[in-house]
């Protein structure tokens, strides 16, 4: 069930990002997300993994953000500080003009709304579903957008 606060989030200006639906569409279908930190922690481990994309597309293959996430032992700090530094990256990739902000939007939105933290353990596994799921959906974003330029 969507609360005020999701329907405000799809409100939000993200119609043409292919990513940011189908984000919100895995909230709407998966009760395990209850929780706004919740959600931007998934949206995060996304924004993560499209580094991690970048940086082994560009050469470097043993993807140096990894090390930033501490053996993917997580909590609000290291959020804090993994969040800023993706952003930054994406930047300096010229990752997806479209997809990655309004996934940072999304990400921001979501922070904005946190009232309360889940433990460091369930922190870490919503993170590491994220980069999970990041793969999953980037791999399917990619094939919609070369079919586009093929046609």
């Amino acid at each position: 069930m969507e609360t005020q606060s999701d329907v405000e989030i799809r409100n939000l200006n993200l119609e043409k990002s292919f990513l940011a639906h189908k984000v919100l569409d895995v909230f709407d279908q998966n009760p395990y997300f209850d929780n706004s930190y919740q959600k931007a922690v998934f949206i995060l481990g996304i924004l993560v993994r499209m580094v991690t994309k970048k940086q082994y597309e560009s050469g470097l293959k043993n993807m140096p953000f990894y090390e930033k996430l501490d053996g993917l032992r997580l909590n609000p700090r290291s959020i804090q500080k993994i969040f800023p530094d993706a952003i930054a990256k994406l930047i300096e990739y010229k990752a997806n003009k479209l997809e990655a902000p309004a996934l940072e939007t999304l990400a921001s939105r979501y922070f904005m709304q946190t009232s309360s933290y889940p433990s460091n353990e369930e922190i870490s596994f919503t993170f590491a579903m994220g980069l999970s799921y990041g793969n999953a959906i980037w791999t399917g974003y990619k094939k919609i957008i070369d079919k586009e330029e093929d046609e």
